[in-house]
């Protein structure tokens, strides 16, 4: 528009001065008019210019809102297009729970029908419909009154129900006697003839009838005491019994945008059915596809790294805690997978953690679990537990998070009968078949069933006959089968192992003889003196407590912690912690262990009896082979006259093995069984070797040990070898052999060269 305006000008300009230059007459005669039209011109052209400029401004600034507004629609439109999506997700969930609630309906209007009709017919009765104040009762004949609190009035129960009485129990408070437990729920026995009362089986007459008055307008009982007896006549037991829902039918109704959130019961642990059904299905911790976080203490990180990578990857998420604070919660869909009552409306509920941590953080669960709910992997779940709250004074659990998620409760059955079957439902039929000996198996399973049904009726009573209140929860069954499968499994092994080592074990050594055939004291004589009692301490120890323990394995004795022990390790096939107090340092195990004692007791058994030195001594075989050393260098002492502590042990090890020697020698001994770690022995040149591959403690030929001076040892091209009874080394020291090398003595000191006793 510039550029337009300029060159108007400049040819406005130009055909002036042409037409002022080439008029032939006088100029200002020619045209007197022109400059002014010129002028007249110049004056539009500058108006026209402004307007253009103005206009052109304007364009330019329509231009810059017309780009502003159209990325204002671009954007809005993105968010509109993903507002769309999560509105069809949430169309399509909004359907699914409204047919799953439709089913549920369905399902549930018999009942309901059943319990209307019920309330119906108590409130057409004039004591029911009556406030407690209110009720006008004059007993006739076959009808009793009494109260929880008066005096003998369980005997005025039973009487009423062995003789079709009629009773009327007034005053009943906000909780009901539990002894009542049984007749409210009629809990009959022995085929409907009686029932319990207490630790009384009544006999139940069919007229009986019991009414229950209160003064409270809205007390907080039992549903079975409305409507549990009427839809148990009309509809049949089954609508009253608790039935439990498998966990993986609860699971197939989850998504990754419906978490599973636990409702916790006392002595209940749902988590170990995610655990078994999370390995079922390929997901387990180890393989990483489990997370499962206990939150507190800063783990509200790790939660929400979890959640990230599980939601990219379909990992599962356990959300857990401790029970260190509660919050309260409000229910809502229960997506028709509840086992046992569902909590809704205003039911409490803890988050196990310290209250004023978590309420900071659930919002940010909630906001994660909301992001995830669309887009993840499909395996991506979420499962959450908490335990019900005695109060809603700290409701801070996000609506969303219960909104969205199946609620699962577990609530512990009532009566002996349901207790039974729950306790039994806890075994498959492997369990009951996992152990060789089945009957036995089965018949004790049955009875700690049994037993386990009881004592969980009895938590009712409180603590009431006990010495403190404990839930005895399933862990304690479960536990209790596992301790029966392995006594019966492993008795039979352990009292084959018992009755065969108490078969072989020889007498003790009788120390009065074996001290009357010495005619010396020499210093060999004492050390096989201390060395058969030693072994006599170990081998009365080992048969003492086999004796203890088979009585224990008979019956005849009460089994006992160290009892137990010994049990174990017959069966794991290990020493006995009682027994390696009393004997010498060995890594083997039992059956290698008590081989190699067997052995020991026949060297002591063919020494003692001349105490004549054998041809060559096995030095392992000694419990303090030290003894044997010292008195090698004694006997030196003796026979020489040497100062004791002038003396030392001199070693050489020989080219022969035990079998090629036929005599003692005529001072000092020859001993065999030793073995070296880290190198070995050139029996050809008589030094210290490099080991050879695969060989990791080569024997050493028999070695001649005597004493000599300290002054005579030989220092040169010598390597102080030390000597341990096993491989654990340390502790188990010896001596110091000196053997001769060729090689420097460092290079052997790296290599960590030894000679064991054992290996």
């Amino acid at each position: 528009m510039n550029t337009y305006l300029g060159e108007a000008k400049k040819a406005l300009s130009n055909a002036s001065q042409g037409a002022e230059s080439n008029w032939p007459g006088p100029q200002p005669a020619r045209l007197p008019h022109l400059p002014l039209q010129v002028d007249d011109l110049k004056a539009k052209l500058a108006v026209q210019e402004a307007e253009l400029k103005q206009k052109n401004e304007n364009a330019d600034k329509l231009i810059h809102v017309v780009g502003v507004e159209t990325e204002k629609v671009s954007k809005e439109k993105a968010i509109a297009d993903e507002e769309e999506i999560k509105v069809e997700v949430i169309n399509k969930n909004v359907t699914e729970k409204q047919k799953a609630c439709e089913t549920d309906l369905a399902k549930a209007e018999p009942a309901l029908l059943a319990a209307q009709e019920a309330l119906d017919t108590l409130n057409k009765s004039p004591l029911s419909s009556l406030p407690g104040h209110a009720i006008a009762w004059s007993p006739g004949p076959g009808a009793f009154t009494t109260s929880c609190c008066a005096h003998s009035y369980l005997d005025i129960i039973e009487q009423a129900i062995s003789e079709g009485d009629t009773l009327l129990i007034e005053n009943i408070g906000e909780t009901i006697d539990p002894v009542l437990d049984p007749l409210l729920g009629r809990n009959t026995i022995k085929k409907g003839k009686y029932i319990k009362i207490g630790d009384k089986e009544v006999e139940y007459h069919p007229n009986f009838r019991l009414i229950l008055q209160t003064k409270y307008f809205n007390p907080h009982y039992k549903p079975e005491m409305q409507a549990q007896n009427f839809v148990e006549e009309k509809m049949g037991s089954k609508f009253v019994e608790g039935r439990s829902v498998e966990f993986s039918k609860s699971y197939e109704e989850s998504s990754p945008s419906t978490p599973i959130f636990f409702i916790l019961s006392p002595g209940v642990d749902p988590l170990k059915d995610v655990e078994a059904l999370g390995k079922k299905l390929g997901f387990t911790i180890d393989n990483g596809k489990l997370h499962n976080v206990s939150l507190g203490q800063g783990q509200e990180v790790v939660a929400e790294n979890a959640l990230d990578m599980a939601a990219e990857n379909g990992h599962w998420v356990i959300l857990q805690g401790r029970a260190d604070g509660r919050i309260w919660g409000r229910g809502g869909h229960c997506g028709g997978a509840c086992s046992g009552e569902e909590r809704a409306g205003t039911e409490p509920w803890s988050w196990p953690q310290n209250i004023h941590l978590v309420a900071r953080w659930l919002s940010t669960l909630d906001k994660k679990l909301e992001r995830y709910s669309v887009g993840s992997h499909d395996d991506y779940r979420v499962f959450i537990s908490a335990e019900p709250a005695p109060s809603p004074e700290s409701h801070i659990i996000p609506q969303g998070i219960l909104e969205n998620a199946i609620k699962i409760t577990n609530e512990p059955p009532t009566g002996m009968y349901a207790n039974l079957h729950k306790a039994l439902d806890l075994f498959t039929q492997d369990t009951l078949e996992m152990c060789t000996k089945e009957i036995e198996f089965k018949c004790i399973l049955f009875a700690l069933c049994y037993f386990h049904a009881v004592v969980a009726e009895r938590r009712k009573f409180g603590a009431q006959g006990w010495n403190r209140s404990y839930p005895f929860n399933n862990g304690d069954l479960t536990i209790s089968i596992n301790v029966l499968y392995n006594y019966l499994e492993a008795n039979p092994k352990v009292k084959a192992v018992l009755d065969e080592i108490l078969e072989k074990i020889p007498e003790t050594f009788n120390m009065a003889e074996i001290m009357a055939k010495a005619a010396e004291k020499t210093p060999y004589v004492v050390v096989a003196f201390q060395e058969c009692e030693r072994m006599n301490i170990l081998t009365n120890e080992m048969r003492r407590s086999l004796k203890e323990l088979n009585l224990g394995l008979k019956g005849e004795l009460t089994i006992t912690t160290d009892m137990e022990d010994l049990s174990t390790a017959l069966f794991y096939d290990t020493v006995p912690d009682s027994w390696v107090a009393r004997a010498y340092p060995s890594m083997m195990g039992l059956a290698a262990w008590y081989a190699d004692l067997l052995l020991r007791i026949r060297e002591l058994e063919a020494w003692t009896t001349d105490f004549a030195l054998p041809t060559t001594v096995w030095l392992a075989g000694f419990f303090n082979p030290q003894s044997f050393l010292t008195a090698i260098m004694q006997s030196m002492a003796r026979k020489n006259e040497w100062p004791l502590d002038k003396m030392c042990l001199s070693v050489e090890v020989t080219k022969k093995n035990r079998e090629d020697m036929t005599a003692p020698p005529r001072e000092g001994s020859y001993v065999y069984g030793l073995f070296m770690e880290g190198a070995r022995w050139d029996t050809q040149l008589g030094v210290i070797a490099e080991a050879r591959l695969k060989e990791l403690t080569p024997a050493m030929p028999v070695i001649f040990i005597k004493a000599i001076p300290v002054d005579r040892m030989e220092t040169k091209n010598i390597y102080e070898c030390p000597v341990y009874k096993t491989r654990i080394r340390g502790p188990t020291y010896v001596w110091t052999f000196n053997l001769k090398t060729k090689e420097k003595a460092a290079k052997w000191i790296l290599a960590a060269v030894a000679l064991l006793l054992q290996v």
